[in-house]
């Protein structure tokens, strides 16, 4: 399976949820935004949403500074 995440392609080998590809990628999804096929996705849903081959995942992190 071939995904898009921020424009790069990755390959996978089986199904999995984008609560798993945020918790893998190590990234706090208090402070994210996820994007799949140009619709934002709720983080309540991260774990009932499953990737599919072709999938354009765009992950925004927040950043505060001064």
């Amino acid at each position: 399976m071939k995904i898009f995440i921020n424009g790069e392609e990755y390959s996978f080998e089986k199904e999995f949820t984008l609560e798993e590809l945020i918790q893998n990628l190590k990234i706090n999804k208090d402070t994210t935004v996820v994007e799949i096929n140009e619709t934002i996705i709720n983080r309540n849903n991260y774990p009932n949403i499953f990737l599919k081959n072709g999938d354009k995942v765009e992950i925004i992190t927040f950043v505060g500074g001064g």
